[in-house]
């Protein structure tokens, strides 16, 4: 099923929540950013407290991939600092969870169970194949962007593409792009899979109004993203749910790094408005 349209919303617009029904990031809040029933799929940020421990195994039921945007989270004996990454399977057993300074990470969460045939002895409770322990974004350089990145125009301006995970068979992918100061990228049409977007740093000006770190956007496929363009360089977190192909529908290549949008135009579902505290879009909840 096509995900919801979302383009944007800010983090920051939304108080942080307990959870009940989240149990693979126990005594964690959470920020809900994008939810799919059909497909069990789930876009949260989550936030623990200085000093978290807890000692009982977790055993999570959904897939998750855990990027780190501040502190650290330990479990396992594997150490997430911030701009770690790390794709754990159903069923992957966590030990120990603790964030002694505190940490503030993005999560996707799904529920789509992948069996093997051949089963890993030593890790028997999960697809072990599947496993990415952790990365670190920033420890090496980061590639040229791919072809369909091209497309849109912004190889030209010096952007650069870190893969976290790919799946061969279905061409979803995560991976964060990088841009240097000075970018721009065209109204484009979405022509592949779903994506989901996460501005991590950079200020970036856009005719929805001006997108800060923090932002998310969900663009199913046949929909548009709108220009952006900064005069800042800018990471976005970046999941697609099939290939990555952004189609230009317009030519403008001029645009003014001055501008700025203060007008916001934001596509927001309405049970996503009824959750906003602050932020332009707060007064609906007062009327």
């Amino acid at each position: 099923m096509t995900r919801t349209l979302i383009n944007f919303i800010s983090s920051t617009w939304f108080d942080w929540e307990p959870s009940s029904l989240i149990n693979n990031l126990p005594g964690a809040s959470f920020k809900l950013l994008n939810k799919n029933k059909s497909s069990g799929e789930i876009t949260l940020l989550f936030r623990f407290p200085k000093n978290t421990y807890h000692k009982k195994t977790i055993i999570s039921n959904y897939n998750e991939e855990i990027y780190i945007l501040d502190g650290s989270l330990e479990f396992s004996g594997n150490i997430l600092n911030k701009d770690f990454y790390t794709y754990n399977p159903i069923g992957y057993k966590k030990n120990f969870l603790s964030s002694l300074n505190g940490s503030i990470g993005f999560v996707f969460l799904n529920k789509k169970l992948v069996k093997s045939k051949k089963n890993n002895s030593f890790y028997p409770n999960f697809e072990h194949k599947l496993w990415i322990p952790r990365i670190n974004a920033f420890e090496n350089i980061w590639q040229p962007i791919s072809d369909n990145l091209k497309s849109i125009d912004i190889y030209n301006a010096g952007a650069r593409v870190k893969f976290l995970r790919k799946e061969k068979k279905t061409s979803q992918s995560t991976f964060l792009v990088g841009f240097p100061p000075l970018w721009s990228m065209p109204e484009s049409k979405n022509v592949g899979g779903d994506i989901e977007l996460f501005l991590i740093s950079g200020n970036i000006n856009t005719s929805r109004g001006l997108m800060k770190p923090g932002s998310y956007l969900s663009i199913p496929k046949g929909s548009v993203i709108q220009k952006m363009h900064s005069k800042e360089s800018a990471v976005f977190l970046c999941k697609s749910h099939k290939s990555f192909n952004l189609r230009p529908i317009t030519n403008e290549n001029k645009f003014n790094y001055m501008e700025k949008y203060k007008r916001y135009d934001c596509i927001i579902p309405k049970k996503i408005l009824l959750n906003i505290k602050t932020g332009p879009y707060s007064r609906l909840n007062n009327d």
